[in-house]
Protein backbone atom coordinates (compact mmCIF):
# COMPACT_ATOMS: atom_id res chain seq x y z
CA UNK A 1 0.00 0.00 0.00
CA UNK A 2 1.19 3.19 -1.36
CA UNK A 3 1.77 6.05 1.76
CA UNK A 4 0.83 9.33 0.77
CA UNK A 5 0.63 13.18 1.94
CA UNK A 6 -1.93 15.19 0.13
CA UNK A 7 -1.09 18.55 -0.28
CA UNK A 8 -4.20 20.44 -1.40
CA UNK A 9 -6.42 23.80 -1.71
CA UNK A 10 -9.96 22.26 -1.73
CA UNK A 11 -12.23 24.87 -2.52
CA UNK A 12 -15.24 22.19 -2.45
CA UNK A 13 -18.11 24.42 -3.69
CA UNK A 14 -16.96 28.35 -2.41
CA UNK A 15 -17.51 30.95 -4.71
CA UNK A 16 -15.59 30.38 -8.19
CA UNK A 17 -13.63 27.44 -6.37
CA UNK A 18 -13.66 24.32 -8.07
CA UNK A 19 -14.75 20.71 -6.72
CA UNK A 20 -12.02 18.55 -8.40
CA UNK A 21 -9.85 18.62 -4.88
CA UNK A 22 -12.83 17.20 -2.98
CA UNK A 23 -13.14 14.24 -5.51
CA UNK A 24 -9.34 13.52 -5.74
CA UNK A 25 -9.19 13.02 -1.76
CA UNK A 26 -12.63 10.72 -1.53
CA UNK A 27 -10.98 8.88 -4.48
CA UNK A 28 -7.82 8.57 -2.29
CA UNK A 29 -9.77 7.46 0.68
CA UNK A 30 -11.66 4.95 -0.57
CA UNK A 31 -8.84 3.18 -2.63
CA UNK A 32 -7.48 -0.22 -0.80
CA UNK A 33 -4.18 0.90 -2.98
CA UNK A 34 -3.75 3.71 -1.14
CA UNK A 35 -2.79 4.37 2.67
CA UNK A 36 -3.40 8.66 3.54
CA UNK A 37 -1.38 10.03 6.27
CA UNK A 38 -2.44 13.02 6.21
CA UNK A 39 -3.74 16.25 4.44
CA UNK A 40 -1.84 19.69 4.41
CA UNK A 41 -4.56 22.43 3.24
CA UNK A 42 -2.28 25.57 1.41
CA UNK A 43 -3.52 28.95 -0.13
CA UNK A 44 -5.06 28.74 -3.54
CA UNK A 45 -8.49 28.20 -5.26
CA UNK A 46 -9.66 29.70 -1.82
CA UNK A 47 -7.50 30.73 1.34
CA UNK A 48 -5.82 28.27 3.73
CA UNK A 49 -8.14 28.71 6.58
CA UNK A 50 -11.48 28.09 3.99
CA UNK A 51 -9.63 25.21 2.81
CA UNK A 52 -8.98 24.16 6.11
CA UNK A 53 -12.30 23.95 7.12
CA UNK A 54 -13.85 22.48 3.59
CA UNK A 55 -10.95 19.76 4.12
CA UNK A 56 -12.25 18.52 7.87
CA UNK A 57 -16.29 19.09 6.92
CA UNK A 58 -15.73 16.55 3.81
CA UNK A 59 -13.91 14.16 6.38
CA UNK A 60 -16.61 14.75 8.32
CA UNK A 61 -18.92 13.19 5.69
CA UNK A 62 -16.88 10.69 4.83
CA UNK A 63 -16.83 9.17 8.97
CA UNK A 64 -13.01 9.35 8.73
CA UNK A 65 -11.86 11.89 11.52
CA UNK A 66 -8.80 9.80 11.80
CA UNK A 67 -7.15 11.67 9.32
CA UNK A 68 -5.41 14.46 10.51
CA UNK A 69 -5.40 17.96 8.74
CA UNK A 70 -2.37 20.06 8.88
CA UNK A 71 -2.72 23.71 7.31
CA UNK A 72 -0.13 25.12 5.80
CA UNK A 73 1.11 28.70 3.72
CA UNK A 74 -1.50 31.09 3.33
CA UNK A 75 0.35 33.26 1.23
CA UNK A 76 2.85 32.69 -1.89
CA UNK A 77 6.80 32.64 -1.24
CA UNK A 78 6.08 35.81 -2.83
CA UNK A 79 3.61 38.63 -3.55
CA UNK A 80 0.00 38.11 -2.78
CA UNK A 81 -3.27 36.11 -4.12
CA UNK A 82 -4.89 39.87 -5.31
CA UNK A 83 -4.76 38.82 -8.80
CA UNK A 84 -5.83 35.53 -8.58
CA UNK A 85 -9.04 36.30 -6.09
CA UNK A 86 -9.60 39.81 -8.20
CA UNK A 87 -9.42 37.44 -11.88
CA UNK A 88 -12.40 35.15 -10.34
CA UNK A 89 -14.06 38.01 -8.83
CA UNK A 90 -14.35 39.90 -12.62
CA UNK A 91 -15.65 36.70 -14.39
CA UNK A 92 -18.24 36.05 -11.51
CA UNK A 93 -19.37 39.63 -12.03
CA UNK A 94 -19.18 39.88 -15.94
CA UNK A 95 -21.20 36.38 -15.61
CA UNK A 96 -23.79 37.68 -13.12
CA UNK A 97 -23.76 34.91 -10.74
CA UNK A 98 -22.82 34.70 -7.29
CA UNK A 99 -23.13 32.49 -4.87
CA UNK A 100 -22.20 32.32 -0.76
CA UNK A 101 -18.98 30.42 0.35
CA UNK A 102 -20.19 27.02 1.53
CA UNK A 103 -21.58 26.34 5.21
CA UNK A 104 -19.15 24.79 7.02
CA UNK A 105 -20.29 22.73 9.96
CA UNK A 106 -17.79 20.41 11.07
CA UNK A 107 -17.14 19.45 14.67
CA UNK A 108 -13.43 17.99 13.63
CA UNK A 109 -10.66 20.52 14.32
CA UNK A 110 -7.48 20.73 12.20
CA UNK A 111 -3.65 19.73 13.54
CA UNK A 112 -1.86 22.45 15.51
CA UNK A 113 1.67 21.00 13.39
CA UNK A 114 1.97 23.35 10.52
CA UNK A 115 2.18 21.36 7.17
CA UNK A 116 5.66 21.99 6.84
CA UNK A 117 6.45 20.55 9.35
CA UNK A 118 4.30 17.62 9.69
CA UNK A 119 5.64 16.88 5.88
CA UNK A 120 9.45 16.65 7.77
CA UNK A 121 8.30 14.62 10.38
CA UNK A 122 6.47 11.41 8.25
CA UNK A 123 9.80 11.64 5.94
CA UNK A 124 11.90 11.18 8.69
CA UNK A 125 9.45 8.34 9.85
CA UNK A 126 9.22 6.59 6.30
CA UNK A 127 12.35 7.40 4.42
CA UNK A 128 11.66 6.60 1.19
CA UNK A 129 8.30 5.39 1.64
CA UNK A 130 5.92 8.68 0.66
CA UNK A 131 4.56 10.05 -2.10
CA UNK A 132 3.60 13.61 -1.76
CA UNK A 133 0.47 13.95 -4.09
CA UNK A 134 0.46 17.97 -4.97
CA UNK A 135 -2.81 19.31 -6.08
CA UNK A 136 -2.59 22.74 -5.67
CA UNK A 137 0.37 25.46 -5.31
CA UNK A 138 3.81 24.07 -4.28
CA UNK A 139 4.26 26.52 -1.27
CA UNK A 140 4.04 23.83 1.29
CA UNK A 141 6.70 21.88 -0.10
CA UNK A 142 8.67 24.27 -1.19
CA UNK A 143 8.80 25.93 2.28
CA UNK A 144 9.46 22.15 3.84
CA UNK A 145 12.59 21.90 1.31
CA UNK A 146 13.86 25.22 2.84
CA UNK A 147 13.42 24.26 5.99
CA UNK A 148 15.28 20.74 5.53
CA UNK A 149 17.27 20.63 2.27
CA UNK A 150 18.05 16.56 2.42
CA UNK A 151 13.75 16.15 2.49
CA UNK A 152 14.04 15.01 -1.16
CA UNK A 153 16.17 12.40 -0.65
CA UNK A 154 13.93 10.96 1.64
CA UNK A 155 10.40 11.18 -0.41
CA UNK A 156 9.81 8.47 -2.57
CA UNK A 157 8.25 10.86 -5.32
CA UNK A 158 6.36 13.86 -5.70
CA UNK A 159 2.95 13.80 -8.33
CA UNK A 160 2.28 17.48 -9.05
CA UNK A 161 -1.00 18.73 -10.81
CA UNK A 162 0.08 21.62 -12.32
CA UNK A 163 1.37 23.43 -14.99
CA UNK A 164 1.93 21.30 -18.58
CA UNK A 165 4.15 20.82 -21.35
CA UNK A 166 2.51 22.54 -24.49
CA UNK A 167 1.59 26.02 -24.72
CA UNK A 168 -0.74 27.55 -25.05
CA UNK A 169 -2.57 26.62 -21.99
CA UNK A 170 -4.89 29.22 -21.67
CA UNK A 171 -5.98 28.55 -17.94
CA UNK A 172 -5.53 31.38 -15.44
CA UNK A 173 -3.46 33.48 -17.89
CA UNK A 174 -2.75 32.72 -21.61
CA UNK A 175 0.50 30.69 -20.82
CA UNK A 176 0.55 29.64 -16.99
CA UNK A 177 -1.61 26.65 -14.89
CA UNK A 178 -3.24 28.08 -12.05
CA UNK A 179 -1.16 25.99 -9.30
CA UNK A 180 1.56 27.38 -10.83
CA UNK A 181 0.83 30.80 -11.55
CA UNK A 182 -0.02 30.61 -7.69
CA UNK A 183 3.78 30.05 -6.69
CA UNK A 184 6.15 29.54 -9.32
CA UNK A 185 8.73 30.65 -6.90
CA UNK A 186 7.55 27.44 -4.97
CA UNK A 187 7.41 25.60 -8.14
CA UNK A 188 10.74 26.37 -9.46
CA UNK A 189 12.15 25.19 -5.84
CA UNK A 190 10.48 21.73 -6.46
CA UNK A 191 11.07 21.46 -9.83
CA UNK A 192 14.75 22.09 -9.07
CA UNK A 193 14.94 19.73 -6.01
CA UNK A 194 16.82 16.21 -7.52
CA UNK A 195 13.64 14.23 -6.29
CA UNK A 196 11.46 11.66 -8.69
CA UNK A 197 8.96 14.00 -10.09
CA UNK A 198 5.52 13.37 -12.20
CA UNK A 199 3.20 16.02 -13.53
CA UNK A 200 -0.16 16.15 -14.54
CA UNK A 201 -0.64 18.94 -16.14
CA UNK A 202 -3.16 21.04 -17.98
CA UNK A 203 -3.65 19.67 -21.38
CA UNK A 204 -4.95 16.40 -19.93
CA UNK A 205 -7.66 17.78 -17.74
CA UNK A 206 -9.86 19.16 -20.47
CA UNK A 207 -10.33 15.01 -21.43
CA UNK A 208 -12.02 13.79 -18.33
CA UNK A 209 -15.36 15.85 -17.39
CA UNK A 210 -17.77 15.79 -14.86
CA UNK A 211 -21.12 16.13 -16.35
CA UNK A 212 -24.83 16.12 -14.69
CA UNK A 213 -25.41 12.58 -15.68
CA UNK A 214 -22.25 11.51 -13.30
CA UNK A 215 -23.86 13.37 -10.70
CA UNK A 216 -27.07 12.20 -11.16
CA UNK A 217 -25.62 8.49 -10.80
CA UNK A 218 -24.30 9.74 -7.44
CA UNK A 219 -27.58 11.19 -6.29
CA UNK A 220 -29.14 7.85 -7.18
CA UNK A 221 -26.88 6.10 -4.94
CA UNK A 222 -27.99 8.08 -1.97
CA UNK A 223 -25.47 7.72 0.61
CA UNK A 224 -23.68 10.93 2.73
CA UNK A 225 -20.65 11.05 0.83
CA UNK A 226 -22.77 11.26 -2.80
CA UNK A 227 -25.13 13.55 -1.97
CA UNK A 228 -22.03 15.37 -0.65
CA UNK A 229 -20.05 15.62 -3.59
CA UNK A 230 -23.49 15.92 -5.91
CA UNK A 231 -24.43 19.06 -3.91
CA UNK A 232 -20.51 20.29 -3.95
CA UNK A 233 -20.53 20.41 -7.53
CA UNK A 234 -23.12 22.49 -8.42
CA UNK A 235 -21.64 25.80 -7.55
CA UNK A 236 -18.73 24.73 -9.86
CA UNK A 237 -21.14 23.43 -12.56
CA UNK A 238 -23.24 26.96 -12.41
CA UNK A 239 -20.11 28.92 -12.40
CA UNK A 240 -18.72 27.07 -15.61
CA UNK A 241 -22.15 27.56 -17.35
CA UNK A 242 -22.26 31.18 -16.30
CA UNK A 243 -18.70 31.75 -17.40
CA UNK A 244 -17.77 29.57 -19.74
CA UNK A 245 -20.98 27.85 -21.31
CA UNK A 246 -20.23 24.62 -20.19
CA UNK A 247 -22.58 22.27 -18.59
CA UNK A 248 -19.92 20.24 -17.49
CA UNK A 249 -16.17 20.02 -15.35
CA UNK A 250 -13.03 19.05 -15.59
CA UNK A 251 -10.89 16.64 -13.51
CA UNK A 252 -7.53 17.81 -13.06
CA UNK A 253 -7.01 16.34 -9.07
CA UNK A 254 -8.39 13.32 -9.47
CA UNK A 255 -5.30 12.36 -12.11
CA UNK A 256 -3.04 12.97 -9.78
CA UNK A 257 -5.00 10.51 -7.31
CA UNK A 258 -5.35 8.11 -10.68
CA UNK A 259 -1.81 8.12 -11.74
CA UNK A 260 -0.84 7.28 -7.21
CA UNK A 261 -3.16 4.14 -7.79
CA UNK A 262 -2.22 3.05 -11.17
CA UNK A 263 0.32 4.64 -13.81
CA UNK A 264 -0.58 2.13 -16.34
CA UNK A 265 -4.02 4.90 -17.03
CA UNK A 266 -1.40 7.33 -18.74
CA UNK A 267 1.29 7.78 -21.40
CA UNK A 268 4.27 8.72 -19.51
CA UNK A 269 7.06 10.63 -21.12
CA UNK A 270 10.51 11.56 -19.23
CA UNK A 271 11.77 15.70 -20.22
CA UNK A 272 12.90 18.62 -18.50
CA UNK A 273 10.82 20.83 -17.05
CA UNK A 274 11.18 24.46 -15.47
CA UNK A 275 9.25 27.43 -15.01
CA UNK A 276 9.28 31.23 -15.75
CA UNK A 277 9.03 33.53 -12.87
CA UNK A 278 10.13 36.66 -13.62
CA UNK A 279 8.46 37.13 -17.49
CA UNK A 280 6.07 40.10 -17.44
CA UNK A 281 3.71 38.65 -19.74
CA UNK A 282 5.02 34.51 -19.21
CA UNK A 283 4.78 34.64 -14.98
CA UNK A 284 3.92 30.89 -14.13
CA UNK A 285 4.78 29.28 -17.59
CA UNK A 286 5.90 25.93 -17.77
CA UNK A 287 8.65 24.92 -19.95
CA UNK A 288 9.40 21.74 -21.57
CA UNK A 289 12.60 21.36 -23.56
CA UNK A 290 11.35 17.92 -25.26
CA UNK A 291 13.87 18.66 -28.44
CA UNK A 292 12.35 15.89 -30.39
CA UNK A 293 13.68 16.52 -33.57
CA UNK A 294 17.45 16.43 -32.29
CA UNK A 295 16.90 13.93 -29.82
CA UNK A 296 18.68 15.51 -27.11
CA UNK A 297 18.49 17.85 -24.51
CA UNK A 298 20.73 20.23 -23.41
CA UNK A 299 19.40 19.53 -19.54
CA UNK A 300 18.56 16.42 -18.22
CA UNK A 301 14.68 15.35 -17.80
CA UNK A 302 13.45 15.89 -14.51
CA UNK A 303 10.01 15.08 -14.84
CA UNK A 304 8.07 12.34 -15.51
CA UNK A 305 5.27 14.04 -17.70
CA UNK A 306 2.04 12.46 -18.58
CA UNK A 307 1.50 13.00 -22.06
CA UNK A 308 -1.66 11.02 -22.63
CA UNK A 309 -5.22 9.53 -20.43
CA UNK A 310 -6.92 6.74 -20.92
CA UNK A 311 -10.53 8.48 -20.47
CA UNK A 312 -12.61 5.11 -20.36
CA UNK A 313 -9.71 4.26 -17.82
CA UNK A 314 -9.61 6.46 -15.93
CA UNK A 315 -13.38 7.06 -15.74
CA UNK A 316 -14.29 3.55 -14.81
CA UNK A 317 -11.74 4.05 -11.72
CA UNK A 318 -13.02 7.55 -10.24
CA UNK A 319 -16.49 6.36 -10.36
CA UNK A 320 -15.89 2.92 -9.14
CA UNK A 321 -14.29 5.04 -6.08
CA UNK A 322 -16.98 7.93 -5.32
CA UNK A 323 -19.70 4.95 -4.74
Amino acid sequence: MKKIIIDTDPGIGALGADIDDGLAIVMALNSENLQVLGLTPVNGNVTCQQGTLNALNLLQVMNRPEIPVHPGADQPLLGDMKFVRDTFAEILQRAGWKDPLPVTTTQLMPQSQHAVDFIIEQACKYPGEITMVCIGPLTNLAMAIRKMPSLPRLLKETIIMGGGWTQPLDCITPVAEFNMFCDPEAAKIVLHSGMPLFMTGYELCKKTQLKPEHLEMLRKRNTPVSRFIAEMAEPWLAFMNAAFGLNLCFLPDPQAIALAIDESIFTIESMYIDVETKGELTRGMTVADRNQALHKCPYPPNVRVCTDIDVDKFMALLLKLLR
